[in-house]
């Protein structure tokens, strides 16, 4: 079973040459994740180049979490 949820990118910092990017993101209220999840957050620090600039100020991203076995 996986796990889907929504978030939105609220906070973008240390965008500096080779730094990394802090990404910071909230919960998005919506279905199907947010009616009974309604508050959550998520926070990263990207040192890919090609990665950091796949994340924008204010868009919403789509998550799935999936139990990995071991």
């Amino acid at each position: 079973m996986s796990v889907e949820a929504r978030f939105r990118v609220f906070g973008l910092s240390g965008q500096s040459e080779g730094e990394g990017t802090h990404v910071m993101m909230c919960g998005v209220q919506g279905e199907p994740f947010g009616k009974y999840t309604p508050s959550a957050n998520c926070e990263m620090l990207i040192k890919n180049p090609a990665a950091e600039k796949q994340f924008e100020l204010d868009a919403e991203y789509r998550v799935i979490f999936e139990k990995i076995e071991k």
